[in-house]
């Protein structure tokens, strides 16, 4: 666990010798997510335990064992949509996963120069996860970001580093670091992307009968923009079948405020299929309300 803890603490004297002044670029990153991670507010670094782990801690694919593809729809703020694809396969040499993200906010007309302007981000992930001790996991990513902002086009590569410490059966930790890469540079404006240290705990511990919780707490910090995020996530598991969802989160400029969720589970022969929806209240400081809405299917097999 000590080298572990030195490896995050030079990876992050390394990235933090990367920041600019300004703000980060690639928000598409920002906007990875999955139904029931969105409804615990996206504490799940800790956890990690489903197909949406490549986005947020690779670490936790290496527990996975079961093949999963994932589809979320994302009904966002300011007209905003998302679509993600994840796919993992599990393999005698560790786990395996891809995702494929669309994000846009559709065409609009710009008056000033009557042009029709397109704004669309795509994601491409590709992820692994291995279990380097029985109860230590340590997994990457290697994103790739095309972006599109009317006639301009930007591109960048990113890096993803996960590991997640299994204390017991019931309690984890666990650590990223997200986002580490290349620069956006549309015609000559550049910007860095958000990159992002966080660590995370869950406790699972608490099991009725029929009945299960699992609680847990993300904290990040974005290193570009100097923005702290914490979180916090508590999952009710009914016979293993249904799950209600709640979680509170706080970063500047948006108080993201409660979040909440249902989910269920259906067992049919050797496949289970998944059914996720969150829903997003987002309070800013200037007192305006919107609401985002997150759907989410998973089949196993």
């Amino acid at each position: 666990m000590k080298k572990i803890f030195y490896l995050f603490l030079t990876i992050f004297l390394l990235i933090s010798s990367l920041k600019a002044a300004g703000e980060s670029g690639g928000n598409a990153f920002d906007l990875l997510s999955g139904a029931r991670q969105m409804a615990l507010s996206s504490v799940f670094i800790a956890k990690a335990d489903d197909v949406n782990s490549l986005i947020y801690n690779p670490a936790g694919l290496s527990n996975l064992n079961r093949y999963g593809i994932g589809l979320t729809y994302d009904n966002n703020i300011e007209d905003i949509k998302n679509a993600i694809v994840t796919f993992v396969a599990p393999t005698q040499i560790g786990c395996f996963g891809v995702a494929f993200a669309y994000s846009t906010i559709g065409n609009f007309n710009n008056s000033a120069i009557d042009e029709e302007i397109s704004v669309y981000d795509i994601v491409s992930i590709i992820g692994y996860g291995y279990k380097i001790a029985s109860n230590i996991n340590l997994g990457g990513n290697v994103k790739y970001l095309n972006s599109k902002l009317g006639s301009y086009y930007a591109w960048s590569i990113a890096f993803d580093l996960g590991v997640l410490y299994e204390i017991n059966n019931d309690f984890n930790l666990g650590f990223v670091a997200q986002n580490i890469g290349t620069s956006l540079k549309y015609d000559i404006e550049e910007t860095q992307l958000p990159i992002k240290i966080g660590i995370g705990v869950n406790y699972s511990g608490v099991k009725l009968q029929q009945h299960r919780f699992n609680i847990g707490s993300d904290f990040k910090y974005n290193i570009i923009d100097k923005d702290f995020i914490t979180g916090i996530g508590l999952e009710y598991i009914y016979n293993d079948l249904i799950a209600v969802r709640s979680g509170y989160s706080y970063e500047k400029d948006s108080i993201n405020s409660f979040t909440f969720g249902i989910g269920a589970k259906i067992k049919m022969y050797e496949l289970i299929l998944k059914f996720d929806y969150a829903f997003v209240p987002k309070i800013w400081e200037s007192s305006n309300m919107s609401t985002t809405h997150m759907l989410t299917l998973i089949l196993e097999f």
